[in-house]
């Protein structure tokens, strides 16, 4: 499981609206593509009309004139059987190739460098139908007289597509577009609705903050005063006791000393987070945090090398102090000891800390970044908020990731100038 702090909120709506891209851009094409063949097929239905008419007047009165104003139409011919020209007008070719076939359904050819379309229709019935009870000498005479209707010829009428050919282009044109312009709108939409949601998260978070730290801080005085003459008080009875009342006295001091710290870490959270940044190296911070609490870790990173970022040097040490606490008190019984990990990525250096405990919970994870929010026992829930605090104050990044079990918190410094 892993949390990246403002975008798990979005993930539901940055879906929807991919699903709404995918949704747009088919409807986009399957409404240019339908439009595409519509128009041929007007084009179509146009010049199969004509070629009706056409045919009908050529079989009444055997010829065939374009005089009737027809649009397009820019020439029309019979051919025979064999695809020859037998009688024609306009803009047609001498020969069809292939020769239409015997019977069947009209052909239709579209000429992308004429910029015409070519209609050819096989028409006439089988002579020897009928023929069939006549004498062969006498039939063969009777073929030289045949009105064409009674022999196998084909027509043919081409016309100008060029208005066609253009629609066409610009519906292709838009069908290649289509799926990168609503992709480039929705894409522009969920970056502003994204950023939209972050300046209001941001917004609330600060309001909250302002808040909540005006209240912790009146808590934090008020509960120092009446903590420092706790601890008066009980210096002086210690020095009279003994027994069970000595054992008593120092359970008093163990609380009156956890609540001092909880005041003390109220006050980092609640001072400026970006303090006085300076070259720090993180490897000898994290040597020295490890060094001054005598942690059991493993350290990992290049011998000799230098991690530099800029940052306050306490805010720093703080930082990782809890980070490797945590990881600490996660690792029980006999648990691998934690994992620190140092290294580059790309003008960056990273800060991870493994642990092998059991891991967070979904419904924890939500709020691993909330103010006194905590799962421990004896915790106050505000070390990882001080965190977050320092480490975005000085332009990084952190994010959780939990496997159950284990643990990883990767925390990504800018590099610092060298």
């Amino acid at each position: 499981m892993k949390r990246r702090y403002g975008w798990k909120e979005e993930r539901g709506i940055v879906a929807a609206l991919a699903g709404l891209c995918v949704l747009l851009i088919t409807i986009a094409l399957l409404l240019l593509s339908g439009a595409r063949r519509m128009s041929g097929l007007l084009l179509e239905y146009d010049v199969s009309k004509v070629a009706s008419v056409l045919l009908e007047e050529y079989v009444q009165s055997e010829t065939l004139l374009l005089d009737t104003p027809f649009g397009r139409i820019t020439g029309a011919g019979i051919y025979d059987g064999a695809g020859r020209l037998v009688r024609g007008a306009g803009d047609i070719p001498a020969r069809i190739y292939p020769a239409p076939p015997l019977a069947g359904d009209p052909r239709i050819e579209y000429d992308r460098k004429s910029r015409t379309i070519t209609f050819i229709r096989p028409v006439g019935m089988p002579a020897v139908i009928s023929d069939k009870f006549h004498h062969p000498m006498e039939r063969m005479g009777r073929m030289e007289r045949m009105r064409p209707m009674e022999r196998r010829f084909s027509l043919v009428v081409r016309a100008d597509a060029r208005r066609f050919f253009r629609t066409r282009s610009w519906y292709t044109a838009g069908m290649i577009a289509s799926p990168v312009i609503v992709t480039a709108l929705l894409a522009l939409l969920t970056v502003y609705y994204l950023r939209a949601r972050t300046y209001h998260r941001v917004a609330e978070e600060r309001e909250r903050l302002a808040q909540l730290g005006e209240t912790a801080r009146t808590l934090a005085h008020e509960i120092k005063n009446p903590l420092n003459a706790i601890k008066l008080r009980t210096r002086v009875l210690r020095s009279g006791a003994d027994g069970e009342a000595a054992s008593d006295i120092e359970a008093i001091d163990e609380e009156v000393e956890r609540l001092r710290r909880l005041t003390d870490r109220i006050g980092d959270f609640l001072r400026d987070p970006l303090g006085r940044p300076t070259r720090i190296d993180v490897r000898a911070s994290v040597d020295s945090t490890v060094r001054r609490n005598g942690w059991d870790v493993a350290v990992q990173a290049d011998a000799g090398g230098e991690y530099i970022v800029i940052f306050d040097e306490l805010r720093l040490s703080s930082v990782i102090e809890n980070i490797i606490s945590n990881a600490l008190e996660a690792t029980v019984g006999d648990d691998e000891r934690p994992t620190v990990r140092l290294f580059r990525e790309r003008s960056t250096v990273v800060l991870e800390v493994i642990d092998r405990g059991p891991g967070i919970s979904a419904e924890a994870m939500e709020r691993v970044f909330d103010p006194f929010y905590t799962t421990k026992v004896s915790g106050s829930g505000i070390g990882l908020s001080i965190v977050k605090r320092f480490v975005e104050a000085a332009g990084g990044t952190i994010e959780i990731e939990s496997k159950q079990p284990g643990t990883c918190v990767r925390i990504v410094f800018p590099e610092g100038a060298k």
